[in-house]
């Protein structure tokens, strides 16, 4: 073979060599790319599924406070409820012992006035058991305080006991429940 010749084979060597080489570039390339796209997608997953991780976490966080939010407020609005009720009881003892006492009938007035307040709470945190049974109550002694002064019956110092006694009582079993107890529980 002349030198001619083997220059014109080493060339066209070196042309399908560097062709072979184009070639094997262009397929790392192309792996490398289809790499990238396949690990961008795993990250995008990844991404999306960590955001959903995330919301359901900040949802959960979220109800977890609104629930102590509404816990901490009903077990307010029951303790309101009950020093409402100490107080009418109180006022409405002094009122009946003391017909001729203005005073007194005011104290009573204005006691019953906060135990309607305290009971309008406890029916918008859907407490209507203790509600009802603080009206109950309430009504007894309003019923009192539209007569004349005199003093307390003694039928009508049971039934505002009994009244008294049953609302304590919803109030006690609604703080339990508020508190996630069962009020079988909490007769016991």
């Amino acid at each position: 073979m002349t030198q001619p010749w083997a220059t014109v084979i080493a060339a066209g060597l070196a042309i399908v060599a560097a062709g072979i080489a184009f070639v094997g570039v262009l397929h790392a390339q192309a792996v490398a790319k289809s790499a990238t796209r396949a690990q961008l997608r795993q990250q995008h997953a990844a991404l999306v599924r960590q955001g959903r991780q995330h919301a359901a976490q900040l949802a959960a966080t979220a109800n977890l406070e609104r629930e102590k939010h509404r816990r901490q407020v009903s077990t307010d609005a029951v303790k309101d409820g009950l020093a409402a009720l100490s107080k009418l009881k109180d006022a409405y003892a002094a009122a009946g012992s003391n017909p001729g006492d203005e005073h007194a009938r005011d104290r009573c007035t204005a006691a019953a006035d906060e135990c309607t307040v305290a009971a309008s709470m406890l029916l918008l945190l859907d407490l209507d058991a203790p509600y009802q049974q603080i009206l109950a109550a309430n009504t007894l002694v309003r019923q009192y305080l539209r007569q004349p002064p005199r003093m307390l019956q003694p039928a009508e110092i049971h039934g505002y006991s009994r009244a008294h006694t049953d609302a304590v009582d919803a109030l006690r079993t609604s703080f339990q429940e508020v508190l996630g107890h069962s009020p079988e529980t909490v007769r016991r």
